[in-house]
């Protein structure tokens, strides 16, 4: 399983081999890779006052807006 179930992105594991893979492409080609990692700030408030289906709901909110505005490659 190399995907999230819930937002059906990469998981940790795959994230870091990808991660890996990336970093030694950009060494070999003598080029400048970033990567960027997000912390919904306070989210524990939001299953605490909603419950985690609405948790759930959010982070797969988040996944879907950035799955559909960033690119493949990205």
């Amino acid at each position: 399983m190399v995907q999230d179930s819930l937002t059906g992105l990469l998981n940790h594991t795959s994230t870091k081999q990808a991660l890996e893979t990336e970093i030694a492409r950009a060494q070999r080609d003598n080029t400048v890779v970033s990567f960027a990692m997000l912390d919904i700030d306070h989210f524990k408030s939001i299953n605490d006052s909603y419950g985690h289906r609405i948790g759930d709901a959010v982070i797969k909110t988040l996944a879907g807006i950035l799955t559909h505005r960033l690119r493949k490659s990205d």
